[in-house]
């Protein structure tokens, strides 16, 4: 590792850090492991949880998932955990045995992802850190802008989240692609390059193309969209501590049902008794429902 720049993302990335484990409401990891694909995002975010881990005197390990999708990815899965093992961190290789869908690719290749991940970070009581990014956060709250979202899917993609007994972390939140990319520069890792990040045929894609456009035209949109969603995170954050205080709030019960007051909701405005309704479902029957 070598420059300034280096010492600042690792500054930068252990506040992060730090910050998620102190609003987490949870018992500190033992462990810390990333999701590893093997692009710059994620080999930054690697890079940086190893120094981290390193400095704390905490185990840290990558999980790189393979999915199958492409003819040559199980040999790139091999080349990632050979390039970070050579790095000094540890890697695994998940490979992907559900059969794939015909459709809903890119949906089906996050859920078994994530189920894979959830169950190596449960296994070793470790945070899961995720290596998305400001651009991503940005591309995020542009898509549910179009796709009608109220205020609270605007706050798009927290930075920490519990899913179950799993602390999920997105310490990178706050860099910019190309910041990750001179992490990476920095350490002197090398980094693959994947083409299913230009294929316009996903609405990501096209969305960051556009986005990039705007850019490139001199309208700083990603910024912008990232300081809607900050904002929007904190007024929803004040908006549920205040109704917290003021209403009588579904009651979650231990067997996995909600109880309802129905009067006590009668005079919440719409907007908020949506919000308040669909925590409660998300509760019950899990984030994917």
């Amino acid at each position: 590792m070598t420059g300034d720049l280096a010492q600042d993302a690792l500054r930068r990335f252990g506040t992060a850090l730090e910050e998620a484990f102190e609003h987490s409401n949870a018992p500190r990891p033992r462990a810390l492991i990333t999701a590893l694909s093997g692009g710059p995002d994620s080999t930054a975010l690697a890079l940086l949880a190893s120094s981290y881990a390193s400095t704390h005197d905490i185990p840290h390990n990558c999980v790189i998932v393979n999915h199958g999708l492409r003819e040559d990815a199980g040999s790139e899965a091999e080349t990632v955990a050979t390039r970070m093992q050579a790095m000094g961190i540890a890697c695994t290789i998940h490979t992907v045995t559900a059969a794939r869908p015909s459709g809903g690719i890119q949906e089906w290749a996050r859920q078994q992802r994530y189920e894979a991940l959830q169950s190596a970070a449960r296994q070793q009581d470790a945070a899961l850190l995720i290596g998305h990014h400001a651009m991503d956060q940005a591309e995020t709250v542009f898509m549910r802008l179009l796709h009608g979202s109220g205020l609270g899917g605007l706050g798009a993609m927290s930075p920490f989240r519990r899913f179950g007994d799993i602390s999920i972390i997105r310490p990178a939140l706050g860099f910019m692609p190309a910041e990750l990319v001179a992490v990476c520069d920095a350490f002197s890792c090398d980094y693959e390059r994947d083409p299913s990040n230009h294929d316009a045929r996903f609405e990501r894609v096209r969305t960051r193309q556009t986005l990039d456009a705007m850019q490139l035209a001199g309208m700083p949109i990603p910024a912008r969209l990232t300081r809607l969603s900050s904002a929007a995170s904190d007024i929803c954050r004040l908006v549920d501590d205040v109704l917290a205080q003021k209403v009588a709030l579904p009651r979650l019960c231990a067997h996995g049902y909600a109880e309802f007051n129905l009067a006590a909701l009668r005079d919440v405005p719409d907007t908020l008794w949506r919000r308040i309704i669909g925590r409660m479902v998300m509760a019950v029957g899990g984030g994917d429902y």
